[in-house]
Order: structure tokens, then C-alpha cells, then sequence
């Protein structure tokens, strides 16, 4: 998507990776995502997709003090090749006078393939 450029940026690559371009269903693997055998196409392709990043940024509308429900489900969906990639969320909720619930984001160093 893009390269960010200046003090401190490294020359970090972006990419826009929009999970409504994968259509994934409900979780519909018959095996558990932890083994990393996905049988549907819809699966594979995700999984693909998120392997080959670094880490990620979460720019998500807030739900309930929450993620949304379709973002949930695409975590879900390939779990192994998001737990060795570090996080980092946005949300784009309007703030109001009650403060949110603290949420912190754990990461692990990424395993070599």
C-alpha cells in the first residue's frame, strides 16, 4: 500500500489488507486451526495473505468496547499464523466520558519457517 518515510520510519512497508476481500464464512474448517491444514480455499488464502506479514495494524470500528464480530472470526480462522506476529490495534470509536477497559496486546517473537 505504501512506504513510510521519515524520522524514525525505517522504511516501513504497508499493505491494506481488507478482510471483506476474503469472504470467509463462519469458522468452517473440520479441523481445529491450530494444525495449520486448512481445507477450504477460503481458508488457505487468508492464511497465505497473513504469513507473509511482518505484524499487523488493526484499524477497526469498536463494537460493545469490542472488535467487531467479522474480525473475531477472521482471527480465529488461521490462528497459527497469527500467534508469532506482533499486533498493534486502532479503533475508530466516537469516545465518550466513561473510560474504556484496559487492553493490552501480547506478542512473541516471530519462529523462523
Amino acid at each position: 500500500m505504501g512506504r513510510e518515510d521519515g524520522p524514525g520510519a525505517r522504511g516501513r512497508d504497508f499493505e491494506l489488507v481488507d478482510i471483506a476481500d476474503y469472504r470467509l464464512p463462519l469458522f468452517d474448517e473440520p479441523r481445529s486451526q491450530r494444525t495449520g491444514a486448512y481445507q477450504h480455499d477460503h481458508a488457505r488464502a487468508q492464511a497465505t495473505k497473513i504469513a507473509e506479514l511482518d505484524g499487523f495494524v488493526f484499524v477497526t470500528p469498536e463494537y460493545n468496547r469490542s472488535i467487531p464480530a467479522s474480525l473475531k472470526n477472521a482471527i480465529d480462522f488461521v490462528y497459527h499464523e497469527w500467534t508469532t506476529r506482533p499486533p498493534a490495534a486502532s479503533d475508530t470509536a466516537a469516545r465518550s466520558a466513561a473510560p474504556a477497559p484496559s487492553t493490552t496486546c501480547g506478542t512473541s517473537p516471530r519462529r523462523s519457517s
